[in-house]
């Protein structure tokens, strides 16, 4: 309950104003609140469940959770965990440049946490800078220790590979992605793309079919990209003819163009 928590921690800010833990906790807990808030709107209004759909949070107002973020680092510039936090926030309301910067301060203290690593590797990647994706990702599974902490910095060195189409490299890191934490059902999708594209349709065919019978309501588009390429798989085998595959996209952008167009209709 970030509701709980957030009023919880505004007291303690409060009390002792001049201790940054506490404006960072603050300010943490004030983002993941207006990050649920706008879920349940969302589901709302589409009669969904809180963890099926992906609110547009360009219009979201962290003005509070910010403030208390850059008075924490105003106070201790070495809290990554509030550079990563205010980035998160930049790089929601489209200020991606400001974004990076935050990411990268907070991973000069290398934190053993997946999260800047994997964000500031997603935003190198949607600005075409897929070198700078895959090294951020190859330091990242570097210094996480845990297995199951590391799946998605693979899927994201899997994704920079797969992006220069080397599929040999990018099947390498997805398949850790899923050996790592095996409900991770978007890189056991992007393995089977990758597996497609390079000819290999048998292996394809097993991650597709994987996929397609998990990942959830959330990815239903990618689902149907799945089950597009195993038709094609099928015509193939039969000696017909087939489409030119997938375009690549992770599931999430799959699921931002799904909603683009529906938007387009409305």
């Amino acid at each position: 309950d970030w509701k709980a928590a957030a009023d919880a921690m505004e007291k303690a800010v409060q009390e002792k104003d001049d201790e940054p833990m506490y404006h960072m906790v603050y300010g943490a807990y004030l983002y993941e609140k207006a990050i649920q808030t706008a879920k349940e709107d969302t589901a709302r209004r589409e009669n969904k469940k809180p963890e099926e759909v992906q609110p547009d949070l360009t219009n979201v107002n962290f003005e509070k959770a910010s403030q208390h973020l850059q008075q924490a680092v105003k106070l201790n510039s070495e809290l990554w965990r509030a550079h990563y936090y205010i980035g998160r926030i930049y790089r929601d309301t489209g200020k991606s440049k400001e974004a990076a910067d935050a990411f990268t301060k907070a991973l000069q203290a290398a934190p053993t946490d997946p999260g800047p690593w994997v964000a500031l590797g997603e935003l190198y990647r949607q600005w075409d800078y897929t070198d700078q994706a895959i090294s951020v990702a190859e330091q990242g599974v570097q210094v996480i220790p845990g297995a199951n902490e590391k799946s998605d910095i693979y899927y994201v060195l899997g994704m920079g590979y797969d992006d220069k189409g080397q599929y040999d490299k990018s099947i390498e890191a997805f398949g850790k992605a899923i050996e790592s934490r095996r409900d991770n059902h978007k890189a056991k999708f992007q393995r089977g793309q990758a597996y497609f594209r390079k000819g290999d349709h048998t292996n394809a065919k097993r991650d597709l079919e994987d996929f397609s019978k998990s990942g959830g309501t959330s990815v239903e588009f990618a689902k149907q990209q799945a089950s597009k390429m195993l038709m094609d798989i099928a015509a193939k085998s039969a000696g017909g003819g087939a489409g030119g595959g997938a375009e690549r996209m992770s599931p999430e952008e799959m699921v931002k163009k799904s909603k683009e167009g529906k938007d387009a209709k409305k």
